[in-house]
């Protein structure tokens, strides 16, 4: 009896794991698709944003997200999330491992260029 008894024990003990896995540095669950927003200052699911963008072979998607006043979008991507500086209507630019990125609306469709104007993600 001692025996079944220590066993139920370290059953419910081992149940006391919460669902959706491991949290990052800032408390976001990754397993269940959360990331860290430095625009939002909060958890985020990039592929729920509004906007999403594919890479040219359509096997990575990014994300976009829009600070209140537009001033700022920063975008998810496999390379990780960036923040981008609006200069101009529609059209932002920062920098992704060090080197010039910009985020622009041509024909409606949000673009995701480096500074050779090659494109890195589009809106389909």
């Amino acid at each position: 009896m001692t025996t079944i008894l220590i066993i139920i024990i370290s059953i419910l003990g081992l149940s006391h794991n919460q669902i959706g896995g491991q949290k990052d540095s800032n408390g976001c669950l990754t397993g269940a698709g959360f990331q860290w927003s430095n625009l939002e200052k909060s958890c985020i699911r990039a592929f729920e944003l509004k906007i999403q963008l594919t890479n040219s072979k359509k096997s990575f998607n990014a994300g976009v997200l829009f600070n209140s006043n537009k001033s700022k979008a920063e975008v998810f991507s496999k390379e990780g999330s960036y923040i981008l500086t609006k200069y101009k209507t529609d059209n932002y630019s920062g920098k992704l491992a060090g080197k010039p990125i910009t985020l622009h609306k041509k024909n409606g469709k949000w673009i995701v260029s480096n500074s050779q104007n090659k494109i890195l993600y589009s809106q389909p």
